[in-house]
């Protein structure tokens, strides 16, 4: 569960900062990152890459979610 919540968190961090080229990036190195922690206690099957889909979308709505509120932001600021 603290996983999922910090890349959540990873993904609207990027989202308020970054654009498309670092979302990239990290849904590679989440991906990976999630086939590691997941493989280790599990072995490789579908929960694990159940895990690794999970978390990569989870990155992307935190990133859209980080989009929203920057843009957000921006137009309360005018």
């Amino acid at each position: 569960m603290a996983w999922y919540f910090a890349v959540a968190i990873a993904g609207m961090l990027i989202g308020l900062r970054f654009r498309a080229g670092a979302l990239v990036a990290a849904t590679l190195v989440t991906a990976v990152l999630a086939f590691v922690l997941q493989t280790r206690g599990h072995g490789l099957g579908w929960p694990s890459l159940w895990a690794i889909l999970e978390s990569a979308v989870l990155l992307q709505f935190g990133y859209l979610a980080g989009l929203a509120g920057t843009i957000l932001w921006r137009r309360l600021r005018r």
